[in-house]
């Protein structure tokens, strides 16, 4: 469980949103080059009034009903999406954690 925000920071699934969400991702992938539509992209949704978007790694991108909430437009969620696609499409987690890894590494 996410410890961020004002509520509990747990996953939810609210079909609406959701879809809406899976639905926006969708016409924003199709914009990419076709290499980078090779990933798997599962978009959550977390119970918290903190507005951000971030991915876990492994195509998880998780959005917060603080973000919904507070964003100016339909436009403004999308391109937070758009900014966590282009995360996983190139691999910063991946990258950071293995810098991370060879830095241990050569203490």
């Amino acid at each position: 469980m996410l410890k961020q925000g004002g509520k509990s920071g747990r996953r939810i699934y609210d079909h609406a949103i959701t879809d809406h969400l899976v639905e926006m991702s969708r016409r924003i992938l199709a914009s990419v080059p076709e290499s980078a539509q090779s990933f798997k992209l599962t978009i959550g949704l977390v119970d918290d009034s903190e507005p951000i978007a971030f991915q876990l790694g492994g195509g998880v991108i998780l959005v917060t009903l603080g973000e919904i909430a507070e964003a100016p437009s339909e436009d403004f969620v999308a391109m937070a999406l758009a900014h966590e696609f282009c995360h996983t499409i190139r691999r910063h987690r991946t990258a950071f954690l293995t810098r991370l890894k060879l830095a241990v590494a050569a203490r």
